[in-house]
């Protein structure tokens, strides 16, 4: 009898030491994540301001969901960014230099990222696609921002 509490005792204490890290590496994935999306809000920021400069009214943006686009609705600009290579590319362009976009899903190893192609005239490149991850609805909300920016 005293070997199975003794049993039990030592069961409910290796589970305790062993549900430990298990709990530090989903709190630890979950400051690695708030940390990278902190990291993009200023990247962004920074590539706005220096795009358009302190004048850019940030009327719609998508900054906080990690998606380089932003509208200023009073000067009827949109801001873009990208990052390709390693790099943040970007472009201010006034909203009727927004032609089109589409969106779509792409799968990859099991894992679905919607996305958001914006065709643009006059800038560096004439597709820019940006990625919602796993959110449709985020992609959504993209693409209802650009049929006002279309009007």
């Amino acid at each position: 009898m005293t070997l199975l509490w003794t049993l039990l005792i030592l069961t409910f204490i290796f589970s305790a030491i062993f549900m430990l890290p298990t709990r530090w590496y989903t709190g630890m994935a979950s400051w690695v994540k708030n940390s990278s999306a902190r990291q993009t809000l200023h990247a962004l920021e920074q590539e706005l301001t220096r795009q358009a400069g302190q004048g850019f009214s940030q009327d719609i943006s998508f900054f906080a969901e990690g998606v380089g686009l932003a509208l200023d609705r009073a000067r009827k600009l949109v801001f873009i960014a990208v990052r390709e290579d390693g790099k943040l590319q970007s472009a201010v362009v006034p909203f009727s230099a927004v032609v089109d976009h589409t969106h779509g899903e792409k799968r990859d190893s099991g894992f679905y990222d919607y996305y958001v192609d914006v065709t643009i005239t006059g800038a560096a490149r004439p597709v820019w696609r940006l990625l919602c991850g796993e959110n449709p609805e985020l992609a959504a909300r993209l693409r209802a921002a650009l049929d006002e920016a279309k009007v």
